[in-house]
């Protein structure tokens, strides 16, 4: 009688169990169908990569947008901002041997904290310059500050650079000599000015710009920048993050789930000026008939660095706010030889 009663209650553990490998199976192709699904079709990409550092709290709450190289240091400089609001970082990672080295929290001018999208950055001699998104700026650190601070410190922002046309800086990145300051055009919900879209000589429509400055130690520069651009470019959708690299520029493009895409052109000529926000500049079209590379990359690439022959690239997608990039691992900054698709 006690065994009889005892097998209803071992058949019911059995279903359990039953269900239990079920799900389990059924999660494990979900989790394969996604890897296939965002690793399968940019093979190639991670055939010619390296998984290069850990992107920084990675797994609490950042989310990665800035990548900048100073040589000086020997360190990457990180931005992004917090899933929960909080205080936005600037990281540093050591290049040459990957290690996390230290996080500092940004503060606005006025001593607050700066909670905003912390875009791009550029690190060049005595300044760190932050773009400042929707506030039509960007926030300028001193570079000793950043040097000087311990891991978890605090480092205050000591002013802003305006732009021209109230325009939104996405991005920023620099060469030798000159600053570069970008825009962000997507058309159900970052739009641009009208006058900053255009039909390109090559019949392209191209629908936002990017200004060029001339860093200068004069008195009358601000932080290091000349008080206004030299030139601007007409350039393409999507764009995350640039950088020029042996006389030709890089543009880093995505958003969403959708393939990135790092567009190589050679810089073209200027064929007219562009009058904007009362200033002349001479205005060059990046679009198809300057554009030599186009390489596939995995979703939501941000802003790119291009030195000894690799590209390097951070995704937001590992980030605890977008999920999918754990499964593919995104969680890395990953190097790409910048040649991979030449014969």
């Amino acid at each position: 009688m006690a065994e009889e009663k005892l097998n209803p209650k071992k058949s019911k553990v059995k279903k359990v169990i039953k269900i239990l490998v079920i799900i389990v199976a059924v999660i494990d192709v979900i989790l394969l169908g996604a890897v296939l699904y965002f690793r399968l079709p940019v093979s190639e990409y991670y055939d010619h990569s390296q998984a290069e550092f850990t992107i920084p709290d990675i797994h609490k709450g950042f989310i990665a947008q800035g990548l900048s190289l100073d040589t000086a240091s020997d360190c990457f400089f990180i931005t992004g901002y917090m899933n929960d609001k909080s205080a936005s970082p600037i990281y540093m990672v050591e290049k040459s041997t990957n290690k996390y080295v230290k996080k500092l929290l940004m503060q606005n001018p006025d001593g607050s904290e700066f909670h905003g999208h912390a875009g791009g950055l550029t690190v060049h001699e005595d300044y760190i310059y932050v773009a400042g998104s929707g506030d039509s700026c960007l926030y300028v650190f001193n570079y000793d500050d950043a040097i000087k601070a311990s891991d978890g410190d605090i480092i205050k922002s000591i002013g802003t650079f305006p732009m021209p046309d109230d325009m939104s800086v996405a991005y920023t990145s620099s060469d030798e000599d000159v600053i570069y300051a970008g825009e962000f055009f997507r058309e159900e919900n970052y739009k641009t000015d009208e006058t900053h879209k255009m039909t390109t000589a090559a019949g392209d429509y191209n629908q936002a710009l990017m200004f060029a400055y001339h860093f200068s130690d004069d008195e009358d520069a601000l932080f290091g920048i000349e008080p206004e651009p030299f030139e601007v470019y007409s350039i393409t959708d999507l764009v995350q993050g640039m950088d020029t690299y042996n006389g030709q520029i890089y543009l880093s493009t995505s958003y969403g789930v959708a393939f990135s895409h790092i567009y190589v052109y050679d810089k073209p000529e200027s064929r007219k000026n562009l009058e904007i926000a009362g200033l002349t500049l001479p205005l060059y079209e990046l679009d198809s008939s300057v554009l030599r590379k186009d390489f596939k990359y995995a979703p939501m690439s941000e802003e790119i660095v291009c030195v000894d022959d690799r590209i390097y690239t951070m995704c937001e997608s590992a980030s605890n706010k977008y999920i999918f990039g754990k499964l593919t691992a995104a969680t890395k900054c990953y190097s790409t030889d910048i040649d991979w698709d030449t014969p």
